[in-house]
């Protein structure tokens, strides 16, 4: 089970970094039955998808909590980045950039076209 979840995991977080856009109604669902099943990192990128369609930072700021308490960086990062583009707070912004750079993860940065 966790294996597909992990596989799920991973499919919503490229949908979501390359600006993919979702019913955020049904993945709202998603977010709340993965967290009741423990699913934790699932119920992250869901509220990531479900807080950038709706333009909602308190979704965004949940799937945050989540990435951050089970040491996601890179998902943390693209958090910040999101959150801070969203608020217009560009500290955040740069602070998600330079997780990023330090662990490597260019990818994102790249597709998004976010610069340092």
């Amino acid at each position: 089970m966790y294996g597909q979840i992990d596989a799920y995991e991973r499919v919503a977080n490229r949908l979501f970094d390359e600006g993919g856009r979702i019913d955020a109604d049904a993945w709202q669902q998603l977010a709340e039955a993965s967290e009741q099943r423990g699913c934790l990192m699932m119920s992250a990128q869901s509220l990531r998808g479900v807080g950038l369609a709706r333009s909602s930072t308190d979704q965004l700021e949940r799937a945050l909590e989540i990435a951050r308490g089970a040491s996601a960086r890179p998902l943390t990062a693209r958090l910040m980045i999101e959150l801070g583009r969203m608020r217009g707070d560009a500290a955040s912004e740069q602070q998600g950039v330079a997780i990023l750079r330090e662990i490597g993860d260019l990818e994102y940065l790249q597709r998004r076209r976010v610069s340092s």
